[in-house]
């Protein structure tokens, strides 16, 4: 049964860092390295916490941005510094909708990051963005007619064209050894009133496929 949760917003310090974003939107579908809280540099420092979130999107007002890129930090370890967590690029995207997922037990951070745009010309009301932060090629079928096939990495924006409140069948499956194998069959609900940010992701423990989804708020609140 696809899940609807309802959204909160970070309620946080008003970052100032001159050439950022006024906002920038954070999900996280999945906890890593016992990760739950991550932090970001104001000055020399000098840092501020933002709780991750599993059933919510939040906002953080005026992230400081270098280069294009936010850095997220760690805790800090027992000689009082904190080590990267993750590294996003927003490049320059107006609206960013930031995705934290756990990196593999290889890699040196905790998080991956993925950016989207929350821009509604390219994530419009009633829609639903699938984003595949998995290692494998995933396919959604809508009622057996194929909606889309996307590459680890990939994203696309699927917007049902049944009425409001009207069900309808969904597929998903992902490629293994030349094979596709099913990770989901549920309904889903066409909505009028929100737009629906759906991410599939492999549990790094388990290896274990699953989908996350979350409601956005069209007007954020602070």
């Amino acid at each position: 049964m696809f899940l609807n949760f309802p959204v909160a917003v970070f309620l946080g310090v008003q970052f100032a860092h001159a050439g950022s974003p006024s906002s920038v939107l954070l999900y996280c579908p999945a906890y890593s390295r016992n990760v739950r809280t991550v932090y970001l540099e104001i000055d020399e420092n000098t840092y501020r916490s933002v709780t991750l979130s599993l059933a919510n999107v939040i906002e953080l007002p005026s992230p400081p941005v270098e280069e294009g890129r936010i850095t997220f930090f760690g805790p800090a370890g027992a000689d009082g510094l904190h080590t990267i967590a993750a590294v996003a690029d927003i490049g320059s995207i107006g609206n960013p909708l930031v995705i934290l997922h756990p990196s593999g037990p290889e890699d040196p951070t905790a998080y991956q990051a993925v950016t989207i745009s929350a821009d509604t010309r390219a994530f419009p009301l009633a829609s639903f963005q699938l984003v595949n932060l998995s290692p494998y090629a995933v396919r959604f079928n809508k009622d057996e007619a194929e909606v889309t096939e996307m590459q680890s990495g990939g994203s696309h924006n699927f917007q049902p064209a049944n009425a409001a409140g009207t069900p309808f069948g969904i597929r998903v499956k992902y490629e293994i050894d030349d094979n596709w194998t099913l990770i989901s069959s549920s309904t889903w609900v066409a909505r009028n009133d929100r737009r629906t940010l759906v991410c599939i992701l492999r549990d790094a423990r388990s290896e274990r496929m699953n989908i996350r989804s979350v409601p956005l708020r069209e007007t954020p609140g602070r």
